[in-house]
């Protein structure tokens, strides 16, 4: 390039004065100097040439540390992704690719760290965008990586160091073979059974009803003090675990975000581990669990493609794509098998998606039915959305399913409206998300809805939906949602019964500002994955929550901005208060009244699953890693003991060798920073 030409760009860029130097730069902008004086000397260092390089060598030297010190707990030391996305890679060039660099400038400096964003000075965020770069196969030159001129310039779609990044292969094909189980265990007729049948867990939430409830009486109010833990089995892969177990025969099958596991339900010994390669970009980095039948162990990936092992070897029967995961679709929810179909929903409220429910067939993942969450057009519903297409966004799924087996009647917690806290574009109901949603299981039919809340604002998603009847009375669904209430709904019509808060209400009424406006509960608030349980024994239903405020400051963005960035979380910075004021409640209302039995504050949020059994006890677990054991009747403490690691996941009870265990899942890396210590590991807990 002639000096001339790079005058004259020097000049349109206002770059009057970026030489490098110790000179720091204003927190608040890349280095724009347009504002220094106009006197321009040929002396000055002008913008690079683009074959010059991309940033200076120093400058990615120092992105690394910045990167490992601030960025790698969500995203990976390598890049490679964990409880953020990928930033290396085929992954890397899907997302950014075609784009200035200013967009992946900007996500950096203005959202990240998740927990504390907008605190970067400019000149380490460009730091960690040249260290991206280099990562990225993106040669070095002898100027560093400054303001406009330089994030104008736009990433192509591959790789200038060649096709394969840092140890990321390309995307390949999926194997399109179908191949047949070995066994056809459990049968449905097991699955209809597995709410009271005591010996096995056999979904999420035990069995279709997804209460959670066990009459297993082996471990009791009485001689849960005597609890130790049996063994302990790491799983192999950090990150996320959020995920539940399930139980059959003994045998423990366990996901983490890439890992499907079999595991020994008495001795902790690994029967067969699958380790699945995603052939497109995750856009997710998350899984909740499994679905078992048919001798088929069936589960969600993080690039959007549904999966199908052998129960007893762990090989692959087969492999769909279900989901565009290049838009941000995901398959983090632990789906269900009933009568040869599987069910599956779209998550990624956060990015607009539009979501949906399907079903599919458990012989080959061939797809029979869809039902969106976000009606367009004449479908019922769409009414309560403006015109504008590009308002529609929204109502994804990412927890676990329930199904009311009298009625065939799927039941699904749906998600927020996008964008999550701008409401202005959107005005109406926003059916149906933050909510439950009753389809016919067979045929994706909607039967009734209910929001737990109209035109959320708060990103509020609905997070599970029991199905329980308490003695003498009617069949209702337990819905949990953020919102930080227990919505207690008649399952036959879906209307409302009674509404309990079970956490901090705090300014939850009022208008989100530019400025900031502190709420309580917040969007990691209230009651998350793991939903609500039911005793047939107590009559109760209990429900973990988390007591955590939150102040949130619109960025301005519009509804229809292009490529709003996942970690924007919809037109809004989330900035929750200290972890140190953060805690959790165990709270067992009673269903017939609406009304709190009892109630025990935790030190620490609440997000592992709750469990009670006919032996009187209620497990669950802390942020902490406290594994505990609780009094149903009245949250008396009975056991308690350190796994080592966070329990946010699952906690079941079952049958081994004719003998009662429970296993709880222990250790989590979340991209919330909710506690980042703890590898995912299973925890086993007997007599």
């Amino acid at each position: 390039m002639r000096p001339s030409m790079r005058l004259a760009f020097a000049l349109l860029a206002g770059l009057a004065a970026c030489k490098p130097g110790p000179a720091k730069q204003p927190a608040g902008s890349p280095a724009d100097t347009s504002a220094a004086s106009p006197r321009l000397a040929s002396t000055v260092p002008l913008p690079p040439p683009p074959e010059a390089g991309w940033y200076g060598k120093e400058q990615a030297d120092s992105g690394a540390q910045l990167f490992a010190a601030k960025c790698s707990v969500c995203h990976g030391q390598k890049l490679e992704g964990g409880a953020g996305p990928a930033l290396v890679g085929p992954q890397f060039f899907a997302r950014f690719g075609g784009d200035p660099m200013s967009r992946l400038w900007y996500g950096v400096h203005t959202e990240m760290p998740l927990t504390a964003p907008a605190s970067l000075p400019a000149n380490e965020s460009l730091d960690i965008v040249a260290y991206i770069l280099r990562q990225n196969g993106f040669p070095a030159g002898p100027y560093r990586l400054i303001g406009h001129y330089d994030l104008n310039r736009i990433i192509p779609k591959a790789s200038p160091g060649g096709p394969d990044v840092a140890g990321v292969p390309l995307a390949s094909a999926p194997d399109t073979t179908i191949r047949q189980p070995t066994s056809s265990a459990p049968s449905q007729a097991e699955l209809a059974a597995a709410d009271t049948t005591p010996a096995d867990w056999l979904t999420y939430g035990k069995g279709y009803r997804g209460a959670r409830y066990s009459t297993l009486t082996d471990i009791t109010a009485a001689t849960a003090a005597s609890l130790k833990p049996v063994c302990a089995v790491p799983l192999g892969e950090d990150g996320a675990y959020e995920g539940g177990p399930v139980a059959h025969n003994g045998i423990l099958y366990v996901t983490t975000t890439h890992l499907t596991l079999a595991i020994d339900g008495a001795t902790c010994a690994i029967r067969w581990r699958h380790q699945y390669v995603s052939s497109a970009l995750e856009s997710a980095a998350n899984n909740k669990g499994v679905a078992i039948g048919g001798g088929r162990v069936i589960r969600g990936t993080p690039d959007g493609h549904l999966l199908a092992l052998d129960l007893e070897t762990g090989s692959v029967l087969w492999v769909r794509p279900i989901m565009d995961s290049r838009i941000g679709e995901s398959a983090q929810a632990a789906p269900l098998i009933w009568n040869d179909l599987v069910f599956m929903p779209k998550a990624g409220s956060d990015v607009g998606i539009r979501g949906e429910t399907m079903a599919f067939k458990v012989t080959d993942g061939s797809k029979v039915w869809g039902f969106a969450t976000i009606p367009m057009g004449k479908e019922t519903g769409a009414e309560s959305w403006p015109e504008a297409a590009a308002a529609h966004g929204g109502g994804g799924t990412w927890t676990y399913l329930s199904i009311d087996p009298a009625s065939g009647t799927l039941h699904v917690p749906v998600g927020n409206a996008f964008p999550d806290f701008v409401g202005d574009g959107r005005s109406g109901a926003n059916l149906f998300t933050a909510g439950i949603v009753a389809l016919d299981a067979a045929t994706g039919r909607l039967k009734w809805w209910y929001q737990t809340q109209p035109h959320d604002v708060h990103d509020w998603d609905a997070t599970g939906s029991a199905v329980f009847t308490p003695a003498g009375g009617k069949t209702m669904i337990a819905a949990t949602a953020k919102d930080g209430d227990l919505h207690l709904l008649d399952a036959a019509t879906g209307k409302l019964q009674s509404r309990t808060s079970v956490t901090t209400h705090k300014n939850d009424q009022a208008p989100l500002t530019t400025a900031g406006t502190h709420f309580c509960p917040g969007p990691a608030g209230g009651m998350e994955w793991n939903g609500a349980a039911f005793s047939s024994t107590t009559g109760l239903v209990y429900v973990n929550s988390v007591d955590w405020c939150v102040t949130v400051k619109l960025t301005g963005v519009g509804p229809n901005a292009p490529k709003m960035s996942a970690s924007s979380f919809g037109g809004g910075i989330p900035v929750p208060d200290s972890m140190s004021l953060a805690h959790g409640w165990t709270t067992a209302i009673d269903p017939k009244t609406g009304k709190v039995r009892w109630k025990v504050r935790q030190p620490t949020p609440m997000l592992a699953a709750v469990t009670p059994t006919m032996g009187g006890v209620l497990f669950t677990g802390t942020m902490d890693g406290h594994f505990l054991a609780l009094d149903a009747a009245t949250g008396k403490t009975l056991y308690e003991h350190d796994t080592g690691g966070a329990m946010v996941g699952g906690v079941i009870t079952y049958v081994a060798g004719g003998k009662q265990y429970v296993a709880a899942a222990s250790g989590n890396t979340s991209f919330i920073a909710w506690r980042v210590t703890g590898k995912p590991t299973l925890v086993i807990f007997g007599l």
